[in-house]
């Protein structure tokens, strides 16, 4: 059970559930990340199945992105907000799925100015960090308008949620729920891990 939770939990996380060195118990959550996708902006646009990588993310979402004539995006091939929560979720996963904490071991610092957050994530071929994050701006593939809670409405090709969120696709959706929302692994790579 030790190796378990250090090898899928960060290792902030665990210390949560650490008093006086010993570990007393799994720092649970239910809230495990994974990639959620439009089953029919993905047919529309001829995408057979989910990204498995980050230039296959990036493929998609050019596909899917659509632009009215004064280049506002109308269609988000991904889309984040509202919170800095649901940016910073996807980036931890990822920057996870590569073996990189955020935070330092100490707890004192973090891996944030590094070439593996900020370039590149090593190991995780063609998949950049913040600057992979910030090319779907760049590129019009997704706008701050967009956000995770519109995923419902047909607009957003691709988002990174966790569990909950089915219940309010749920509501949304209604008896069209399975025929819209896809599933599938965090685009990282063959050593994805969701963030716990």
């Amino acid at each position: 059970m030790l190796d378990f939770i250090a090898e899928n939990f960060e290792a902030s996380t665990a210390q949560a559930a650490v008093i006086d060195d010993k570990l007393w118990g799994i720092p649970a959550e239910v809230a495990l990340y994974m990639l959620i996708y439009n089953k029919k902006l993905f047919a529309e646009a001829g995408i057979a199945e989910p990204p498995t990588d980050w230039p296959s993310l990036m493929n998609a979402a050019a596909n899917i992105a659509k632009r009215d004539s004064l280049g506002r995006v109308k269609v988000a091939g991904y889309a984040f907000g509202p919170s800095v929560a649901n940016a910073a979720h996807p980036f931890r996963t990822l920057l996870f799925s590569k073996g990189t904490s955020i935070l330092t071991d100490d707890l004192m610092g973090t891996h944030l100015t590094e070439p593996a957050a900020v370039e590149d994530l090593e190991g995780l071929e063609g998949l950049e960090g913040l600057e992979g994050l910030a090319e779907l701006f760049r590129d019009g593939l997704t706008s701050a308008s967009h956000q995770i809670r519109d995923f419902p409405a047909g607009r957003i090709g691709m988002i990174t949620g966790a569990n909950w969120m089915k219940q309010l696709m749920r509501e949304r959706l209604g008896n069209k729920l399975d025929e819209t929302v896809g599933v599938a692994p965090i685009p990282g790579g063959p050593d994805w891990k969701t963030y716990q």
